[in-house]
């Protein structure tokens, strides 16, 4: 069942983020790397705040956070 999610995480540390969005395995990103991705399903969203270590989703966090500086579009941006 879908319901609105956030996940913030590194690639493979949440079960959720690799359901939804990249098994660890295929962690497409490298070092330096995060991602904003975010997935419809009907009414429902989820959104995948993640890098490929804690600093790098620390980064993609706060580009999340400060969304009205970025010139973020469309449903996956690399940061």
């Amino acid at each position: 069942v879908w319901s609105n999610k956030i996940s913030v995480t590194t690639s493979c540390a949440n079960t959720v983020a690799a359901e939804l969005f990249y098994a660890c395995d295929a962690w497409p990103f490298g070092a330096g790397e995060g991602v904003l991705k975010m997935v419809e399903n009907g009414d429902n969203v989820a959104l995948l705040v993640a890098g490929t270590d804690s600093t790098d989703t620390r980064r993609a966090a706060k580009v999340l956070a400060d969304y009205a500086s970025s010139d973020l579009s469309g449903d996956e941006a690399v940061v």
